[in-house]
């Protein structure tokens, strides 16, 4: 964990204790209300501008768009504001003497974004889903796409967010994913599986495999839009080109309404500890090469 990570999911921890709260879903409206922030939503927020914090005189407060139109993305929308609100120096950065109105600019499914943003996201994800709620659920489910939907009824949360934060808790090999069109937009992995330095390419603006569940939805907005699920297996080495070529990997591809996005889920059960791999590894370099090896590609006939 960063120490980003670590400070972010700390000042959530602390907020969750100062506030007794002791059960998901987390009252949202009750911790705007007990720190007298105010909120609003209004229709007049730009394309790009989902939420943002705002100062009227002594006061602080928090605005979320109209066009949040799921109770996750609304959720997900005001709770990294309050982030903004709780995290050391965010306010006096995003408010400045002169300035009334901060706009966020994370977007949902941005691959970048500033240090603010991304601390206050992890302080979002810590708040509507602590961790010591959040794991007993992750570990009573089903492996992949079941607990994630678990995990999003349990804490109403979107299944993307849901999905990044099933990655941070899971003791499987996970990789989670967002694409559009089968562009990988954003990925994360499970510890486990980011143990292994092939896990550690870089995804964005990678094209999901052909054949895989997440290109045939990609290929098929009416049924990515309408939430439909696909699932399938493939090698592993087909999404990571330099991962075990003799390791599957499941996938369950789920589309994620409106936005046109899919989010996806892969799984390799049978993926040995990164450890064993090395010593795997190191056995065979060791080997002493024979010289047939190199005609044994060719055939005569």
């Amino acid at each position: 964990m960063s120490a980003r990570e670590f400070l972010a999911r700390k000042t959530a921890r602390a907020l969750i204790e100062e506030l007794a709260i002791s059960s998901i879903p987390v009252d949202l409206m009750a911790i705007l209300a007990r720190k007298s922030l105010l909120f609003e939503e209004s229709a007049e927020c730009p394309p790009s501008v989902f939420g943002a914090v705002f100062r009227a005189g002594d006061t602080y407060g928090v605005i979320i768009s109209t066009r949040c139109f799921t109770e996750g993305h609304r959720r997900f929308t005001i709770a990294p504001e309050l982030g903004h609100y709780h995290l050391p120096d965010h306010m006096e950065r995003l408010l400045p003497p002169g300035v009334l109105v901060a706009p966020s600019l994370a977007g949902h499914f941005r691959s970048r974004k500033n240090s603010l943003e991304v601390e206050a996201d992890l302080f979002a994800s810590e708040l509507l889903m602590p961790e010591h709620l959040a794991r007993p659920i992750v570990r009573s489910s089903a492996v992949g796409l079941p607990a994630i939907q678990a995990l999003a009824d349990a804490c109403r949360t979107s299944l993307s967010s849901a999905a990044v934060r099933y990655a941070g808790l899971t003791e499987e090999p996970i990789g989670v994913l967002i694409s559009i069109g089968g562009v990988i937009e954003w990925a994360a992995r499970s510890n486990v599986l980011w143990e292994h330095q092939w896990a550690r390419a870089n995804w964005k603006q990678e094209w999901a495999p052909r054949g895989s569940a997440t290109k045939q939805l990609a290929d098929d907005q009416a049924r990515a839009q309408a939430g439909a699920a696909a699932s399938g297996s493939q090698l592993l080495c087909e999404w990571f080109a330099d991962a075990p070529p003799n390791v599957e990997v499941h996938e369950d591809a789920v589309g994620l309404g409106a936005y046109g996005r899919v989010l996806t889920v892969l799984h390799a059960p049978d993926l040995p500890d990164a450890d064993e791999a090395v010593d795997a590894d190191e056995v065979e370099a060791d080997d002493p090469p024979d010289w047939r090896d190199a005609m044994r590609p060719y055939r005569l006939g």
